[in-house]
Parts: C-alpha cells; structure tokens; sequence
C-alpha cells in the first residue's frame, strides 16, 4: 500500500516546484490533474520536461485525469468538439504509456444534461468503444469516475452496466460516492471494478476536495466496503487547499501526507 497526491491541489505552483515540495516532504507517487496545461504532458517537449522532472524529484505517476474543458466533451452533439475530445484522451493514453502504464481516468461528460442524455449516450457509446480499445491495446487501464448526480452520474451508470465496456474500470471518487448518497449499493453493485480511488472528504453536501478528516466521510465503513469487494494498490488523494484552511503549500503537503498515512493504517485495518 502506498500513498499518492493528484497535482490538482494548487495549479498556482508551477508544476517543476510542485514535485521538488511533494518530494521533499515524502510523495514518491502522484497523479497528474485534468488541466494538463499544468504538467504540459500533451506536447512531445512537455512530456520530456516532465519525465526529467519525475527523475530529478523521484517521483512516478500512477494516474492521468483527462482533461474537463466542455470544449472537449466525448458526449457532445458537435462531431468537431467529440473530435478534439477523443484526440486527448488518446493522448492521455499514449502519455500513460511512455510514463510507466499509468491508469487514464474519464469522466462520462464535460457538459452533461439531464435533457440530452439519451442524445449524449449516443454519441458516448461510440467514442468510448474506440477508446476503450485503444487503452486495451496500449495497456493501460482505462477508468471512468463516479461524478455527482447532475454531473453526469447516469452515463457513468450506463457505462458500467454495458457489457460493451467490461474492459473499464471504475476511478472511485470518495467525495462524490457520498454526496450522491450511494455509497452501499454502489460499491456492492461495481466494487469488483474498482481500478483508481480519488480519496478527499466532504462535508456531504459540497465537493469541495478537502484533506481526509476535515469533512463527514466514515472512512473505516468506506475501506470496509471497498475491502470486500477489491483491494487497491494505492490511497490516492484528489484533494485541494483552496477550502482546506491551509494558504502555505508546503504546510498543506505535510498535512496531506501526514493524514494519507492515516488512511493507509485505517485501510489495513478494514
């Protein structure tokens, strides 16, 4: 069991300063966030910029987060938008490769509505089917993340219980699991596909990705459920510092390594 931070807790801090603070203070795992303008992956120049970066800090990535600008929606009724959409999360997965076989994480929509969601499932279907192919023939884990109720939660759904889409995983994401209110039947019904966890606490109303421990999450029922059903490689953090009452990084990265390693012990006592 290790412990890993998503780089989207403060894009203020250039990405080179960013790893040298998480390393210095423990982090030998992270994931990259979805603006990928941050760790600038997408360009031949920036991946290499990156690689020398993860070997100067020690540091390996676990995870990409496709990017969520609505202008690069898989769903969208516009052929050019779900063009530019497919290209990146391809790029997210050819990058995943050259970096070690790290996971690609999805949401089902950028810009999702209640009113066009058959429409939106129609144009998803087809553009998940050539990327779930691509990331299987790359080898690399493709996964779609549980978002929150009107955040496109039904096409996660779909998604999960279509046979055509076996080969995805689920990236678990702690803070939307619980203010969906799903929690139980959720990980009952697709635990065994838990692939990625984006673990930060809530206070059940507001997805606000706070530090474990600051919000209402019952993490010893959450690991004891998911315990059942799969086991994980990593307690992965999403969190952020804009509502977690820490304004100094390297303060915020010390609290978050100290209270990961808090989870890692719950986790191994589940």
């Amino acid at each position: 069991m290790e412990l890993a931070i998503s780089t989207l807790f403060n894009y203020n801090i250039p990405f080179g300063e960013m790893l040298s603070i998480l390393s210095k203070y423990g982090f030998r795992f992270i994931s990259l966030g979805p603006d990928r303008n941050h760790s600038g992956y997408y360009t031949k120049n920036g991946l290499k910029r990156l690689k020398d970066s993860l070997k100067e800090n020690n540091l390996k990535v676990i995870s990409i987060h496709s990017p969520l600008d609505k202008t690069l929606d898989l769903c969208s009724t516009s052929d050019g938008t779900r063009l530019l959409a497919l290209e990146a999360v391809i790029t997210a997965i050819d990058s995943a490769s050259e970096l070690g076989k790290a996971n690609v994480v999805i949401h089902p929509a950028n810009n999702p509505s209640d009113e066009k969601v058959n429409e939106q499932w129609n144009k998803l279907k087809y553009e998940l089917l050539e990327i779930s192919r691509y990331a299987s023939n790359k080898k690399i884990n493709l996964c779609v993340e549980n978002t929150l109720v009107d955040d496109g939660l039904e096409l996660f759904i779909r998604i999960m219980d279509s046979p055509m889409y076996s080969n995805i995983g689920w990236c678990l994401d702690s803070s939307h699991l619980t203010i969906s209110g799903d929690m139980i039947s959720f990980i009952e019904k697709y635990g065994h596909r838990i692939v990625d966890v984006h673990l930060s606490d809530t206070n059940a109303k507001d997805d606000h990705h706070l530090l474990p421990f600051q919000g209402k999450i019952d993490w010893e029922k959450l690991f004891h459920l998911i315990k059942k059903k799969k086991s994980i490689e990593f307690i992965h953090l999403e969190v952020m510092m804009s509502k977690s009452g820490f304004e100094n990084p390297v303060e915020f990265v010390k609290e978050a390594y100290d209270r990961g390693n808090k989870l890692i012990e719950l986790w191994k006592k589940a």
